[in-house]
């Protein structure tokens, strides 16, 4: 079996999207990638018998080189229709909780619903942000195909984009993973402005994305070690590590 990969130099390499998001993922003091979904995948990618090579490239890019088949895998990914076109699925691996991010003095803000959202944005004439390729859910995906809904959000190219406009009071604020924002924001001072607001926008099983352009013979490999290791518990022992 040959895997083409613009990234890969043999067929016992898989090429894996990285990013720093603890603490699913980050880089330890050794400078190796780790953390619980890094050490969730790894495992499954050497059950399957190969090994896993490292990109840490933009989430968008990630998206378009999977496609292209210049990149063979992503983690954390939910399945959209779009996505299905060039991607296989494993999984789920686990449940995300999509919750909206505020400064905090603006904890109690009233929302319960999509439109407690727009109502806020419309009284305070500031929009909510949103992250360019980022899912949120059906409901809101529905919705945001109406023009004067859609004109609550303001669309950022990344995280840090949507931090540095909430924190400079440019946006009432933006949904994120909970896992990670929550440990960013007891670690990070970037962050200590910020609070978690308990509307939760969406919560939803995540996968592992494969491209197409991979072999069939490559997918059921990975998908045949997803199962097993499911099966008898090292996932779940490797997710509630500490």
């Amino acid at each position: 079996m040959f895997i083409m990969s613009g990234f890969c130099y043999s067929s016992e390499i898989i090429t894996l999207r990285v990013t720093h998001a603890p603490p699913h993922y980050f880089k330890n003091a050794s400078g190796q990638w780790t953390g619980s979904g890094i050490e969730t995948v790894k495992a499954v990618i050497i059950e399957a018998g190969y090994k896993p090579k490292y990109l840490n490239v933009p989430w968008m890019r990630a998206l378009m080189l999977l496609e292209q088949g210049k990149l063979d895998m992503m983690m954390g990914l939910s399945i959209t229709q779009e996505r299905s076109r060039f991607l296989h699925w494993i999984g789920p691996v686990r449940n995300e909780e999509m919750t909206l991010v505020v400064r905090k003095e603006n904890i109690n803000f009233n929302i319960k619903s999509l439109d407690d959202l727009a109502a806020i944005a419309d009284d305070l004439s500031k929009p909510f942000g949103l992250q360019l390729g980022a899912y949120y859910g059906e409901g809101f995906s529905l919705k945001l195909q109406q023009a004067q809904f859609r004109g609550k959000f303001y669309t950022s190219t990344t995280l840090k984009q949507n931090l540095g406009l909430t924190n400079s009071g440019r946006i009432l604020g933006f949904f994120e993973n909970k896992a990670s924002i929550d440990h960013r924001i007891s670690n990070d001072p970037e962050y200590k402005q910020l609070v978690l607001h308990p509307f939760v926008l969406n919560n939803s099983p995540v996968y592992y994305g494969l491209s197409k352009k991979t072999s069939v013979d490559f997918y059921q490999k990975l998908q045949q070690a997803f199962d097993k290791l499911e099966k008898n518990g090292t996932l779940d022992n490797l997710r509630n590590k500490r």
